[in-house]
């Protein structure tokens, strides 16, 4: 599994940064926009598009990314 974290702070952009890196995976990787995700719900994400990559945005670190 390929996957593009973006991550920030609070009110730092990165909704700016997510969507220009979801539309350019869509556009040229057949990339996936997974939303806002926190760690802890990280292993609950279904996989149906495990061959391609994957966009997702967080504000907080987990461990598990």
């Amino acid at each position: 599994m390929r996957y593009v974290f973006c991550l920030g702070m609070y009110r730092s952009c990165s909704t700016w940064q997510y969507e220009v890196i979801s539309q350019l995976a869509e556009s040229h990787r057949r990339g996936v926009r997974l939303g806002f995700i926190e760690g802890i719900h990280f292993d609950e994400i279904p996989d149906p598009a495990h061959d391609r990559l994957k966009v997702l945005k967080a504000h907080d670190f987990h461990s598990i990314f």
